[in-house]
């Protein structure tokens, strides 16, 4: 797979990580929400970037090489993912 597709994969799924933390989250501590990070969405897309593009360096998928690129670019992705689904419920 090219580092382009891998990095919008890894980028999708970081929205996706950011939706199920929020929601639950949102059951549990409704306050929460409104603190950093679970508010900020470039924080939470940092964040879960960040665990993914850990987690495929450890499953051998991506390279050391690669993985600040990969990292950045998945934030860039999953914040405009996450930002995107914010206007929609709005």
């Amino acid at each position: 797979m090219s580092l382009l597709a891998f990095v919008l994969l890894l980028g999708i799924a970081a929205a996706g990580a950011v939706a199920v933390v929020r929601a639950a989250v949102q059951e549990v501590r409704p306050l929460w929400l409104l603190e950093k990070p679970l508010s900020c969405d470039l924080c939470m897309g940092w964040w879960s970037s960040v665990a993914l593009v850990l987690f495929a360096l450890v499953a051998g998928r991506l390279e050391v090489l690669d993985a600040p690129l990969a990292g950045l670019a998945s934030t860039a992705v999953s914040l405009a993912l996450v930002r995107g689904s914010n206007r929609l419920t709005e």
